[in-house]
């Protein structure tokens, strides 16, 4: 008898829509334990090759593709909206180099489109995302670098770029931000492929049934989620899911290779 599927995710909406459902059994799925993280915890998890399906950045994929399958379900894959470079003063392009930027992870799918996309900045700082927003407005930093644009939203300090647009001008295809990642080794049965399959369905029915009975779900989200607003949780529910979450198309499947092949040029 094959074990409870191991699902590592994070605690945030694009995710906990998926999971809501199941854990809840409003969807019945194959035995599985869930577990979040943060993404840089996931990353790493995922090139130890913890976890039978975990979420991971986008541009570690190349590192992990040996060991795990991309899983058709659960991608964060948008086509508005993208990491932000905040501050509280614009400044050129020939500027970076003088510059200093906070940023949430060198593991990032958004460092990594800092790095093609734009100059190199002078210094880079590692700091929790939560506390990069704090150190742009103190002036600690020149420059910030954010993955969602909550928090830029709510303080209001200037957009000097938007890392989602540069992408889709240069590439015309959607950006990818996350993916789901399957362990390749549970298609080498017939009994895990099987569960494997039943578990891409179950996921499929709650992310159907989460979209459409937001009520049901959105308790379970709250409680789990970095910040306990529901009415905030419900509006990252609809803007960091979309069809492409559901299902991956070729133009998603594109966009993926595209990143991979982009990110693979420049090393950290």
């Amino acid at each position: 008898m094959f074990r409870p599927f191991e699902i590592l995710t994070t605690n945030l909406a694009n995710d906990t829509l998926f999971i809501a459902p199941l854990q809840q059994g409003q969807i019945p799925c194959p035995e599985m334990v869930w577990r979040a993280y943060d993404l840089s915890e996931l990353n790493r998890k995922a090139i130890a090759g913890e976890g039978d399906i975990i979420k991971i950045s986008s541009q570690i994929y190349p590192q992990v593709k040996d060991t795990y399958q991309l899983l058709p379900v659960g991608a964060t894959i948008v086509d508005e909206g993208g990491p932000l470079v905040v501050s509280r003063h614009h400044f050129r392009l020939s500027e970076h180099a003088t510059k200093t930027i906070a940023i949430p992870g060198y593991d990032t799918t958004a460092y990594a489109l800092l790095q093609q996309l734009l100059p190199a900045f002078g210094q880079i700082v590692v700091v929790p995302y939560q506390n990069i927003i704090g150190m742009v407005t103190r002036g600690e930093v020149d420059a910030g670098l954010l993955i969602h644009q909550r928090e830029q939203e709510q303080l209001g300090l200037p957009v000097i770029y938007n890392l989602g647009t540069i992408w889709r001008n240069q590439t015309s295809l959607p950006l990818p931000l996350g993916l789901w990642v399957v362990r390749k080794s549970l298609y080498e049965n017939s009994e895990s492929r099987i569960l494997v399959e039943k578990m891409i369905h179950a996921l499929r029915q709650a992310y159907d049934y989460g979209r459409q009975n937001v009520g049901q779900i959105l308790a379970f989200m709250t409680k789990h989620a970095p910040v306990k607003d529901a009415m905030q949780v419900e509006k990252d529910l609809f803007t960091w899911t979309n069809n492409r979450s559901r299902d991956l198309d070729i133009e998603s499947l594109n966009a993926i290779n595209r990143l991979s092949n982009f990110t693979s040029l420049k090393k950290i």
